[in-house]
């Protein structure tokens, strides 16, 4: 039987990280979520820019392949 991972984190000021570009922060969330290996991954809080969760998210899911 196949387990599912589904992981919800709440990233404190996650917009201002993407906003300001902070690579610092984004990278070590980058690294916890790979740590994590989460099949689903919810993001409480998330920013309220698409286009910025967006970015993040594509660069984010090419670092993990």
């Amino acid at each position: 039987m196949r387990t599912l991972k589904i992981t919800t984190w709440n990233i404190e000021h996650f917009q201002k990280a993407l906003e300001k570009a902070d690579m610092a922060r984004l990278g070590a969330i980058r690294q916890e979520i790979r740590e994590i290996a989460p099949d689903v991954l919810c993001l409480v809080e998330a920013p309220w820019s698409p286009t910025l969760l967006q970015r993040w998210l594509r660069d984010a899911v090419r670092a993990w392949r």
